[in-house]
C-alpha cells in the first residue's frame, strides 16, 4: 500500500476540513470557528485565500492538519452537491467526511503496523483487517456507516487496544535480527 493512498490532495476537495470542523482561538487558530460553518478564508473556489501566509495570520493549525486523503475521497463521492446549499446532502457529506477521515487514519496505521515485529496471532489479524479495509478503493457512503456502525469498525479498534497493550515489541522486523 502506498503513501499516496494516504496523501491529501487539497485540489481535489471542496474545503471539507475549511468547514465540516471546528477550531477554538488559541496558539493555533488565531479565531474560533464552530463545525459546519465555512471559514472565511475560504474562497468561493473552496480554496484557502490566505494558504501563502496561514502561519503569519495565525492558521499553523491548518498547516498541520492532514486528513489522509479523506477529502478528496469523499468530494468525488458526492460530487454534484453542494455543501453551500443542500441541507440534506451537507449533512451527509460532513459526516462522511468524518467517518473517511478515521477510516483512512486506521488504514495508514494498518499499514504502519506491518512494519513491526508483531507476533503471528497480530499479524495475521492486521493482514485481515487491512485486507477488508482495503477491499474496496471507493467506498460508498453506506459502506462507510457499515464500517463505523458495523463489526468491522469496533474489530479495528480492538486490534489497536491489543497492539498498543504489547508493549517493548521491536519497531520493525530489522529489530529481530
Amino acid at each position: 500500500m502506498s503513501d499516496a493512498m494516504f496523501r491529501s490532495e487539497c485540489a481535489r476537495c471542496v474545503g471539507l476540513c475549511c468547514v465540516a470542523l471546528s477550531f477554538e482561538r488559541g496558539p493555533l487558530f488565531a479565531a474560533d470557528k464552530p463545525a459546519g460553518e465555512a471559514c472565511p478564508h475560504l474562497d468561493r473556489a473552496h480554496r484557502c485565500a490566505i494558504h501563502d501566509r496561514l502561519d503569519a495570520a495565525g492558521f499553523s493549525g491548518c498547516r498541520a492538519y492532514d486528513c489522509f486523503g479523506a477529502g478528496q475521497r469523499v468530494t468525488a463521492m458526492f460530487a454534484g452537491i453542494d455543501w453551500r446549499s443542500d441541507g440534506a446532502g451537507t449533512r451527509a457529506v460532513f459526516n462522511a467526511f468524518r467517518i473517511m477521515r478515521q477510516v483512512q487514519w486506521d488504514r495508514s496505521r494498518l499499514a504502519a503496523a506491518g512494519a513491526r515485529a508483531l507476533a503471528s496471532n497480530l499479524e495475521d489479524a492486521r493482514q485481515r483487517l487491512s485486507r477488508a479495509m482495503n477491499a474496496a478503493d471507493h467506498w460508498s457512503y453506506a459502506d462507510l456507516l457499515r464500517f463505523e456502525l458495523g463489526p468491522l469498525g469496533g474489530e479495528v479498534r480492538s486490534f489497536f487496544l491489543d497492539l498498543r497493550s504489547r508493549p517493548g515489541q521491536p519497531a520493525n522486523r530489522l529489530a529481530q535480527r
